[in-house]
């Protein structure tokens, strides 16, 4: 995806439903790995449910489309979360399991 579909928007809330990466189901969000300095977007909330098997990481939490993320809700199988993966998120004081 490319970041700039949340360009100054007033989406508050995303929920992602069902994405997976197993041997019979591929179906995952990405977004490109471009910066996007003056990227303006009003979400706080991410809610990621009933997903399996994914990677917690830069391709799909984009610093840019979340940095002024503040809470995170994840029902769902992870495979990994990368290192530093929460860094550049300031304002996140959230995260439910």
């Amino acid at each position: 995806l490319c970041p700039l579909i949340f360009h100054a928007n007033s989406i508050y809330k995303i929920s992602v439903f069902n994405l997976a990466d197993t041997f019979y189901k591929t179906n995952l969000m990405k977004f490109s790995n471009e910066t996007f300095n003056g990227l303006k977007t009003g979400i706080r909330s991410l809610y990621l449910w009933n997903c399996e098997n994914i990677d917690l990481d830069a391709s799909l939490l984009n610093r840019w489309v979340f940095r002024n993320l503040e809470h995170i809700h994840l029902e769902c199988f992870l495979r990994t979360i990368s290192i530093d993966l929460f860094v550049p998120f300031k304002r996140l004081y959230q995260i439910n399991f």
